[in-house]
């Protein structure tokens, strides 16, 4: 029968037959049935052929992979396990093969099966008397008149819920089960939260909890000068204050950090920047102005010394935080530790430097920013171990994405760590977006292949 575009229900002698989309109750089991076609058309797609969720919540995606070198595969994603199974190698127009599957209630699982693949078996906990949600292909309808524009489409779709004699499920009792196993669950996670919160546990790996300490060492709260992601002022109170800063203070402000802050500015270049319009006795009294209002701002953020010296203005922050000047003791240090480029990736993954920012003059200092993170980060990611460094290789890729959305460096070291987490779905899909995105920009394909990608690495 060719599934069409309603949703309906058939009574058999075996059972009650649903055709997709469909909610239905588990008892013991459920067989779900579909023949799935496909065509040599497109060489490289990957599309979510059957999904089953309860509530918001998915479990199971199986994902149909279609390769012009491999040919197809079936992909398997439930709870934390990734299955993959070779189907077929030739690939020829309007292939079709049989899809089956059984949902069986604890202590049972999820199979999967099909002619020329082994049997996928899953240990993943479905509960009797509660609703699940079965979706094939997203529960799109296709028939023959439909479908030309498909990679994937589906013939004879069934849900198969068998009867049991003599046992009579109401909607009712159901829906108390269901309500009395969600009290449950939720007593349980808040006793273990509670529980958790009194021993001071932390269920994160190691690594995960430095890239937090990381993280919090460059984005403070308190006394802090943030430009990375946005010109943020925090007070010694933690109150944020850029509001405060006129348009010409903010410009002066950052004019003081930005440039050359081991030596400082001279007034000739303040007033050429800031009041070219303006006579001497004029730029210098609003230079006097603006000084005075700045040294009263950044007395409530903390200890800042606004001095001249030899004839140029220099700002230092003796007990501020300013990610810029990290950024820039880092990147000038000869010998760089695994602490530094995780530090250096937190205060870059927050955001570009000063996006709100057009001034001129700062032209030149974003490049020089954002060329001396890549090529740092790039050559610190050549020299490492990747495989004994997943989560480092992932900040890095995260911070050069950040910096630059179409990093080389950045793709292979996300494709890579997504491939070490057991999630070659996700690098693959990563790749796509890339390379659509790389068209979008420049007009043309990119010229590196997946393969390439995962060896450049």
């Amino acid at each position: 029968m060719p599934f069409g575009g309603h949703a309906y229900s058939q009574n058999t002698s075996t059972g009650n037959t649903f055709f997709n989309p469909q909610q239905i109750f588990l008892k013991e089991k459920v067989t779900i049935a579909f023949d799935l076609i496909f065509s040599d058309s497109v060489s490289n797609h990957s599309e979510i052929i059957l999904e089953i969720s309860h509530g918001q919540k998915s479990l199971v995606k199986v994902i149909a992979d279609l390769d012009s070198v491999t040919g197809l595969s079936i992909i398997t994603l439930a709870g934390d396990s990734v299955i993959k199974r070779h189907i077929v190698s030739a690939l020829g127009v309007d292939t079709l093969f049989r899809v089956n599957a059984q949902i069986i209630a604890s202590p049972g699982g999820f199979m999967l099966s099909s002619a020329g693949m082994a049997p996928i078996e899953t240990p993943l906990a479905f509960t009797s008397g509660k609703k699940y949600r079965i979706s094939i292909l997203n529960g799109k309808s296709f028939n023959s008149e439909t479908n030309d524009n498909r990679v994937f489409s589906a013939s004879d779709p069934a849900i198969l819920v068998p009867q049991e004699e003599g046992i009579a499920y109401t909607e009712i009792f159901l829906l108390i089960l269901l309500v009395i196993a969600d009290i449950a669950f939720f007593i349980i996670i808040y006793l273990r939260n509670r529980y958790q919160k009194k021993r001071g546990m932390l269920q994160t790996e190691q690594v995960s909890i430095a890239n937090v300490r990381f993280s919090e060492k460059a984005h403070p709260k308190k006394s802090a000068i943030h430009l990375f992601g946005g010109f943020e002022v925090y007070t010694h109170d933690g109150e944020e204050i850029s509001s405060e800063f006129s348009p010409i203070l903010k410009e002066l402000f950052i004019l003081l950090i930005c440039r050359n802050p081991d030596e400082g500015i001279s007034s000739t270049a303040l007033k050429e920047i800031l009041w070219y319009d303006k006579s001497d006795e004029s730029a210098r009294n609003n230079r006097s102005v603006y000084l005075a209002k700045l040294r009263q701002i950044l007395h409530k953020v903390g200890e800042a010394q606004l001095q001249q010296d030899k004839g140029k203005w220099i700002l230092r922050f003796p007990d501020i935080y300013v990610d810029y000047l990290d950024y820039r003791s880092i990147i000038g240090k000869t010998i760089i530790k695994v602490k530094d480029i995780e530090h250096l990736s937190a205060i870059l993954t927050k955001g570009s430097f000063l996006p709100e920012c057009s001034y001129l003059w700062l032209d030149d200092t974003k490049a020089l920013i954002a060329d001396y993170a890549i090529t740092l980060l790039t050559d610190f990611s050549d020299r490492m171990d990747k495989e004994k460094n997943t989560e480092l290789i992932n900040s890095i890729a995260d911070a050069l994405f950040t910096v630059d959305p179409l990093n080389d460096t950045a793709l292979s070291l996300k494709c890579r760590f997504y491939n070490l987490m057991g999630k070659p779905y996700l690098s693959k899909q990563l790749f796509t977006n890339y390379t659509k995105d790389y068209k979008n920009v420049y007009g043309e394909e990119y010229n590196r292949t997946y393969s390439d990608i995962l060896a450049y690495s």
